[in-house]
């Protein structure tokens, strides 16, 4: 056998090892997502912690569709205690971890080139060689109990306090509906920064092959209804998702991006009705008095 010929099969040798499931290298290091979603509703159906850089962002979803998203900056130590336990993770265990279950938690993990699911990790956590997944799930849901939460501001909250006396929508368009709300807010319009109230952003309005959720019709009848609650109705009724944002409520198709939009690049999101759920929201909030419109 010549030189060559040993050479080259070292090299593929090393190339087939490198083609293992592995962890990434430090510079593929950076965004690390865990995704935890429950059968049940305790307390959330579902909990998306986020890591880009040093930031640390927390969606959680309840039943209601209702989603808050809370958000932390993780100094360097916090990083690299994290990304240790990363490198800790026997990885080749959890990608054959093939146990499954009808109740319990769903765990996915996405770092690098990893994008693993694993059903309830909680339960015979040794056998099934995940102490170190585990480790990575406790540090993570440490940091998101200390994210703070982003709070809109005073006049967005005016905004969802406000109540319509009655809507009686029969047979109606998305796009007409929205119209309509943004109409009834032309009272408070005024005291938000530009007149923010809604806009949509992402609907299709060309392609004839796509259902363009805006000429969608439906029927909806409320009383003393607040705009928080209403948005969440429509949500589920008409199959789409409303951001409460920094630039006002944008209406999108569901799992659809708010940012970027025609009025801005990027900004915050405080909330997000969804139709995701398939149950009916129930605001608990006291319903304050109607504000005058002009």
């Amino acid at each position: 056998m010549t030189e060559c010929l040993k050479s080259l099969i070292l090299f593929l040798t090393l190339l087939l090892c490198s083609c293992k499931q592995a962890p990434p290298s430090s510079t593929a290091k950076g965004k690390l997502s865990l995704e935890i979603t429950h059968s049940l509703e305790i307390p959330n159906q579902s909990i998306a912690i986020h890591i880009s850089g040093n930031e640390l962002t927390v969606t959680r979803q309840n039943r209601d569709g209702k989603r808050t998203v809370t958000s932390k900056e993780l100094t360097d130590e916090e990083l690299e205690s994290l990304w240790v336990s990363v490198d800790a993770v026997d990885w080749r265990s959890v990608t054959k971890d093939d146990v499954l279950g009808l109740d319990g938690t769903t765990y996915r993990i996405q770092f690098g080139v990893q994008d693993l699911r694993v059903w309830s990790p909680e339960d015979d956590t040794e056998e099934r060689k995940l102490t170190e997944l585990m480790t990575i799930k406790t540090l993570l849901c440490s940091h998101a109990d200390n994210a703070q939460e982003q709070q809109p501001p005073a006049f967005m909250e005016e905004l969802l306090a406000f109540q319509i006396p009655i809507v009686n929508a029969k047979d109606t368009s998305l796009e007409e509906l929205i119209d309509f709300i943004s109409q009834r807010l032309k009272g408070i319009e005024r005291n938000t920064p530009d007149g923010i109230s809604f806009f949509t952003h992402g609907f299709d309005k060309t392609n004839d092959s796509k259902t363009n959720e805006l000429e969608n019709k439906a029927s909806y009848s409320r009383e003393n209804v607040r705009l928080d609650e209403m948005i969440a109705d429509i949500a589920l009724l008409y199959q789409v998702d409303f951001h409460v944002t920094s630039v006002g409520i944008v209406v999108t198709p569901h799992d659809a991006k708010p940012f970027p939009n025609p009025k801005a690049e990027k900004g915050e999101i405080y909330a997000t009705y969804t139709n995701k759920s398939g149950k009916k929201p129930n605001s608990k909030k006291p319903t304050p008095p109607s504000l005058q419109q002009e």
